[in-house]
């Protein structure tokens, strides 16, 4: 509750978050015996580079469900974005796109979450994202957007992913690759290297 009631754009946010909550709520109720394993919490991992090195991983996950035999890593996103799972085998290699990064994100999740609980199975990881602007839309079948049988899931995908997170990160520490900062300065906004390239964020 709060002393004064909401206008504007407080107003506007409200009904759009009262609208999120409602419709993940009526969306996770129809998922049978979903058991909340963990809320906004912090896993970290390693990453073998395969050359001796090793690379520290990790994030806050949203979310951890279990239903049945299996476990959802939940990532909430709020861009305006449509993403889903639903790449082709042959479009796996997009999942490295800055436009895809949503997917790669909820796999780097789903990888530390098993490297912490190596008892789980590859199979059994689904991997879910609950878009915010899909939901608003009211679009339902696009409210929830959760892998089911496509091209990338985590069972089918974990060796591609691997193989290609290892060569970016390889690409990253390597002494001959010069970095460049940006030339759009609008994906500086949220970077937390912009100190590295010399930018503030008084400039944006």
């Amino acid at each position: 509750q709060y002393d004064e009631p909401l206008e504007g754009k407080d107003k506007l946010n409200e009904t759009i978050l009262k609208i999120f909550v409602e419709k993940t709520i009526n969306y996770d109720k129809q998922l049978e015996g979903l058991q909340i394993l963990a809320l906004e919490e912090c896993f970290n991992g390693v990453f073998d580079l395969n050359d001796g090195r090793k690379v520290n991983i990790g994030g806050i996950i949203d979310r951890v469900d279990k239903v049945g035999d299996f476990y959802r890593i939940v990532d909430y996103k709020t861009c305006n974005k449509d993403v889903d799972f639903k790449l082709t085998e042959s479009e796996k290699k997009y999942l490295f796109k800055s436009d895809q990064k949503a997917i790669l994100q909820t796999f780097i999740y789903a990888y530390i979450y098993q490297q912490k609980n190596p008892q789980i199975k590859d199979n059994q990881i689904r991997m879910c994202l609950y878009s915010l602007p899909n939901i608003i839309k009211g679009d339902d079948v696009n409210i929830i957007t959760e892998e089911k049988d496509p091209a990338i899931t985590f069972e089918k995908s974990k060796s591609f992913f691997e193989e290609s997170f290892r060569k970016l990160l390889l690409q990253f520490f390597s002494k001959d690759n010069h970095f460049e900062s940006s030339k759009d300065e609008n994906s500086c906004k949220y970077c937390n290297f912009l100190t590295f390239c010399n930018r503030k964020k008084k400039d944006f």
